[in-house]
């Protein structure tokens, strides 16, 4: 298992989005219409892929870049395979796990703090362990703090592949957005934290909604 889900179905309406990078896989063809209840396009360029995202009051752009991608499936949600290392994009309402907080003005570590206790609550809840996260809070810029967090994954036996999950989540327009990579095999957390990092690098928040055919003109002319 390599991500942690609470509702069978989830739609753009709930107050706790998952985006797991599915959506439309998009190999510079003219765009397919969008699901009416997920508003996130996947685009391949030639670093990877684009992940753009559309909803009221959330429009941005990711970079998800690699030598290989590959799309993973499970039961409601789709992963993708950066390289070898299992990426998940979860957006989350702040309304979901803190109401109150809309009314407060609160520091982006503390709310993402909240949001980590929430989310860690729930997965050792599930795994029936108290888990032993690390927490780190950095600035990605002047404006924008970080949260980088992680927890080993109780070894059952000696084959499970893998040993820890990792965070890093920030503060957009009311949401959490945070990316959640597995570490298995050879990947360690430091790298997994490295990539993590870059890819938050490349988040580009849009006041407008984000115009995906033009996305893709312009990355067919190399002018994006």
């Amino acid at each position: 298992m390599f991500g942690w889900r609470r509702d069978p179905v989830v739609t753009m309406t709930t107050a706790k989005l998952f985006v797991s990078i599915c959506a439309w896989l998009l190999f510079c063809v003219p765009a397919l219409p969008q699901s009416s209840l997920n508003q996130t396009t996947l685009i391949k360029t030639a670093r990877g892929i684009l992940v753009v995202h559309n909803e009221p009051g959330l429009n941005f752009t990711l970079e998800l870049n690699g030598q290989n991608l590959e799309p993973l499936t499970s039961q409601d949600y789709l992963f993708v395979k950066v390289d070898g290392r299992v990426t998940q994009l979860h957006l989350v309402s702040i309304a979901n796990f803190a109401p109150e907080l809309n009314e407060r003005k609160l520091n982006d570590w503390l709310v993402l703090e909240r949001h980590r206790d929430w989310e860690a609550a729930y997965v050792g809840n599930l795994l029936r362990v108290r888990l032993k996260i690390v927490s780190e809070v950095l600035m990605l810029n002047p404006n924008r703090a970080a949260l980088y967090w992680t927890f080993p994954l109780p070894q059952t036996n000696g084959s499970q592949q893998v040993k820890s999950q990792s965070y890093l989540s920030v503060i957009s327009n009311g949401h959490v957005v945070m990316l959640n990579c597995a570490v298995e095999g050879n990947d360690t957390e430091a790298l997994a934290k490295r990539f993590m990092l870059s890819t938050m690098a490349t988040l580009k928040i849009s006041d407008k909604t984000i115009d995906v055919s033009a996305v893709q003109d312009a990355i067919r002319k190399g002018t994006m």
